[in-house]
């Protein structure tokens, strides 16, 4: 996915499976707990833990790369350990108030300088030298992610030759609503696949989070850099 990645290009990774948590064993996360990715091999190879996700994903991305990431999976809030998290409360998503910085962890290496600009208030968005990442997690770190067992309860197009098949919850709300409003803005996706999960009975609630400030009220976009 990144390997060969150039400026300008665009990168999408979605991730719909099993998730966990564990133990921190360095000291980089205030709850003490690493989220992961339990692949299929977890068992011979082992869990995909946020330090190493981060560290052959985003931080191998050059300037100028647009990556957009759909993590559906448990405990996936912070996935991605990007250093900018929208705290969904009612009042936030109203006012679509901007991205507020996570100041955790030395890790951001030779990007440190940058993120600490815009944590202060400096330039933001395009005006960052940096990719643009952005992700949608199934749910907080605390939470789990639900499945459907059959996808055709969402109103997104299904393949006819295996119309009933499972899916995850957050994936297929957040598709319905894409196809449904194609110009939904930034906070308007996100709650609106929040409100489409608590209709269907789901207590998880997906969150955003970025490596630099978006502008909430600007039409999502797979393309592009943030405003």
């Amino acid at each position: 996915l990144v390997a060969d990645a150039l400026p300008g290009d665009t990168l999408f990774l979605h991730y719909s499976g099993h998730g966990t948590s564990i133990p921190d064993t360095s000291g980089d996360e205030d709850d003490g707990m690493d989220e992961a990715m339990v692949p299929l091999d977890y068992q011979s190879a082992g869990l995909i833990c946020d330090d190493d996700i981060y560290a052959k994903v985003v931080g191998r991305l050059p300037d100028g790369v647009r990556l957009t990431a759909i993590m559906d999976c448990c405990h996936s809030g912070t996935l991605l350990d990007l250093p900018f998290m929208f705290e969904a409360t009612q009042d936030n998503l109203a006012a679509g108030r901007a991205m507020a910085s996570r100041r955790k962890r030395a890790k951001y290496g030779t990007r440190g300088a940058l993120f600490a600009a815009a944590f202060n208030g400096g330039p933001q968005g395009s005006d960052v030298p940096g990719p643009d990442v952005i992700m949608f997690s199934g749910c907080k770190d605390s939470q789990t992610s639900s499945d459907v067992s059959n996808t055709s309860s969402f109103d997104v197009p299904v393949d006819p030759n295996d119309p009933g098949s499972a899916g995850g919850a957050c994936t297929n709300a957040l598709a319905e609503l894409l196809c449904k409003y194609p110009t939904l803005r930034y906070t308007q996706l996100l709650k609106g696949m929040q409100e489409n999960l608590q209709r269907r009975g789901f207590s998880q609630v997906p969150q955003m989070s970025s490596s630099k400030r978006v502008d909430l009220n600007a039409v999502f976009s797979l393309w592009g850099h943030f405003d």
